[in-house]
């Protein structure tokens, strides 16, 4: 899913050196820092009104990038595309 709002939205494949990396976490336990990246540099697309995707990209790094994605408004999933470590 990751992989594929990142070809749809930024035309472009996670490929090494960068890797995907999903999370599934409670929205209680997701560090304050997350929200404060969200709310100042993530830009939000809707895919019909049942998938909406936001995605922050680094300044330093372009290709590293950060996705919350959430569909049926219930389901929430946060992922990074970031260089392999």
């Amino acid at each position: 899913m990751v992989r594929g709002c990142e070809w749809r939205i930024a035309k472009r494949l996670a490929e090494p050196p960068y890797s995907v990396q999903v999370h599934f976490v409670h929205e209680k336990d997701v560090p304050d820092s997350i929200w404060q990246i969200v709310g100042k540099f993530a830009e939000t697309r809707s895919i019909g009104s049942y998938f909406h995707v936001q995605r922050a990209v680094s300044h330093d790094d372009p290709l590293v990038v950060f996705y919350r994605i959430e569909f049926w408004g219930y389901v929430r999933i946060y992922a990074f595309i970031d260089k392999e470590h």
